[in-house]
């Protein structure tokens, strides 16, 4: 199947259908692959907590994050 048809029409699914899928691929990769990825998070949330509670960045609403991008596919 080609990618950008089932990427078309990944995004026409609704907000718990697209979760849903990506845990699913999530979950198909290798589990050293997984670890990897999650740890590579862990370091960069952590340092993004730092820079938050030192007052060099403030939060923007998630909900805000999430309609901007909506916006701009």
């Amino acid at each position: 199947m080609d990618g950008a048809i089932l990427i078309q029409q990944a995004l026409q699914l609704d907000f718990t259908e697209r979760i849903h899928l990506i845990d699913v691929l999530w979950h198909s990769l290798d589990s050293s692959d997984r670890e990897e990825i999650d740890l590579a998070w862990l370091r960069e949330s952590q340092s993004r907590l730092t820079v938050y509670q030192s007052g060099q960045i403030e939060a923007i609403d998630g909900q805000k994050v999430f309609d901007e991008i909506e916006a701009l596919l």
